[in-house]
């Protein structure tokens, strides 16, 4: 059959290069398995034969002459549907002119009795095209349908206007029909017979063009699908991945938690162990205090009777010039201040022995502080040695005002021994009454000094029973606080376990889901 190529067909053929370009419809009959035995195989399922080829390359000459009214009948029919429309306008890239002569070049490719691989290569490439602008297989399909609606009254019109051509009859085809003579049931029986040829030829290269499409159609879903299981897979590695993630920090920190939370229990042990040492010490100082301030009492009563004993002495001064006439009342006054001298001595005793029992307490103290640490250790141990020190001072006092006793009680004597030889030596008595003065102002100086020693003991022994009840009170704050972390711990350990049985759930839930929509989307196109 000849063609003429005029200016639109050549138009059309450059369009259908740039397509080319987009989509390679040799390799997409390669990937679809449409090699040359398939194709044989195809066409002999439909029984598409080269009766078939010779039926389509006599239909040539009635697609020449109906392909514009075809294009124009066509396009009109899908232009009146919203959806077909919303593709031709808004998905393809050509306008509706241009597809027309598209649509033409395909009703001529029909007739061209040529159906090998680059044929089904170009129907491949063509039903890819309406994949990729979203045309669904039904709306495809369906337009098959509108062109058999189309084409196939045209073909029985021309079979039977050929007939008519070729009977020569002067009545004409129908005349000759209705009136007498010839085989008139074996005409109709051969038009009918060639009708019927013409149409399934038709039917079977549109059938065997529509395979292919739809063939590229399931291609495309199986490969979406593919990259879909891909995207799933990849999620749920990501997800599986987060999991692990977070159920290993999840982990680190419950470990962590219950490390704390050992440590925080160990602390308030510890605290509460502390507390009971400190509150032991406090108890401590607080007898230390008690003792510093009897002792404190003690050395103001010895330093008030030094006073008065020194203003004894100064009496027995003023009297030396009336001693013969005051001698017994000043003897009886001498054996007073021995009594006096008999208490002071006691006084001395008493402040060895708290010298002795400070000593011991500064020792204790030490031993306590060695066994605390921190800032309580450092502060008990400087009171340890403040106390210590205190303590050798107030041996000190003790043994000077011994001392001073001692020889205050031997110029008591000298001074009743003068009295009592007053009338031989007055002198003696005023040399002995002066030495005696001055011992006694020493004694007055040693008792204000143990007086003050006593004081300074006081005032660290306060400060040393203050601190240890700071220390108290902090300790057992920390032992609160050491509780409290505990508590949290336990708390956040349940939330972390929680959170990791949720992310396990979670995983669980994803890991389903995806063999869920795999399985899914496999029996829709197990269905399709």
């Amino acid at each position: 059959m000849s063609e003429e190529i005029d200016a639109d067909t050549m138009g059309v053929a450059e369009e259908e290069r740039k397509l080319a370009q987009m989509v390679d419809g040799n390799e997409l009959i390669e990937d679809i398995g449409l090699d040359r035995e398939e194709i044989q195989w195809r066409k002999d399922f439909v029984e598409f034969d080269e009766d078939d080829v010779q039926n389509l390359e006599e239909l040539g000459e009635l697609f020449e002459g109906i392909k514009e009214m075809a294009a124009e009948e066509f396009y009109n029919h899908l232009t009146s549907y919203d959806e077909t429309l919303e593709i031709i306008e808004e998905r393809s890239t050509r306008d509706v002119e241009s597809l027309k002569k598209t649509q033409t070049a395909y009703l001529m490719g029909l007739s061209s009795g040529v159906y090998g691989t680059s044929y089904f290569a170009d129907r491949a490439r063509i039903g890819k095209i309406h994949e990729m602008i979203d045309m669904p297989p039904k709306h495809y399909v369906g337009t098959y349908m509108h062109y058999n609606n189309l084409i196939i009254p045209r073909i029985v019109n021309n079979v039977i206007n050929k007939r008519v051509d070729e009977i020569e009859d002067d009545g004409g085809f129908m005349s000759g029909l209705l009136g007498g003579g010839g085989d008139k049931e074996g005409e109709i029986r051969a038009i009918s017979e060639e009708i019927a040829d013409k149409m399934m030829s038709w039917l079977r290269i549109t059938n065997l063009d529509m395979q292919v499409a739809i063939d590229t159609y399931l291609y495309s879903y199986s490969e979406d699908l593919k990259d879909y299981n891909d995207e799933l897979r990849a999620v749920a590695f990501d997800v599986q991945e987060s999991v692990d993630n977070l159920s290993t920090s999840s982990q680190h920190v419950v470990e962590t938690a219950r490390e704390v939370d050992e440590l925080a229990t160990g602390a308030k042990e510890n605290s509460e162990t502390v507390a009971d040492e400190v509150s032991s010490m406090s108890m401590t100082v607080e007898e230390i205090a008690n003792s510093a301030e009897e002792v404190d009492k003690m050395s103001d009563e010895m330093e008030e009777r030094a006073e008065t004993t020194q203003e004894r002495v100064g009496e027995i001064n003023e009297a030396v010039d009336k001693v013969e006439k005051t001698r017994k009342e000043k003897q009886e006054e001498l054996e007073g201040l021995v009594d006096h001298l008999e208490d002071l001595e006691k006084i001395t005793d008493n402040l060895e022995d708290f010298a002795d029992q400070t000593g011991v307490l500064a020792t204790k103290a030490g031993t306590q502080a060695a066994e605390l640490t921190g800032e309580a250790g450092e502060k008990l141990r400087n009171i340890s040695d403040q106390i210590g020190t205190v303590a050798a001072q107030a041996e000190k006092r003790a043994e000077s005002a011994d001392e001073m006793l001692e020889e205050v009680s031997e110029s008591v004597q000298e001074a009743a021994a003068a009295l009592e030889e007053i009338e031989d030596d007055l002198g003696s008595v005023d040399k002995a009454s002066d030495e005696a003065t001055e011992e006694i102002s020493g004694v007055v100086e040693s008792a204000r000094e143990t007086s003050s020693s006593m004081a300074e003991i006081s005032d660290v022994t306060d400060e040393q029973a203050r601190i240890a009840e700071e220390i108290v009170v902090r300790v057992e704050d920390a032992a609160e606080d050491s509780a409290t972390v505990s508590e949290e711990m336990h708390s956040m350990i349940e939330v972390v376990e929680d959170q990791n049985k949720k992310l396990e759930d979670l995983d669980s839930t994803v890991q389903d889901r995806v063999e869920s929509i795999t399985e899914e989307k496999k029996r829709e196109a197990d269905l399709f």
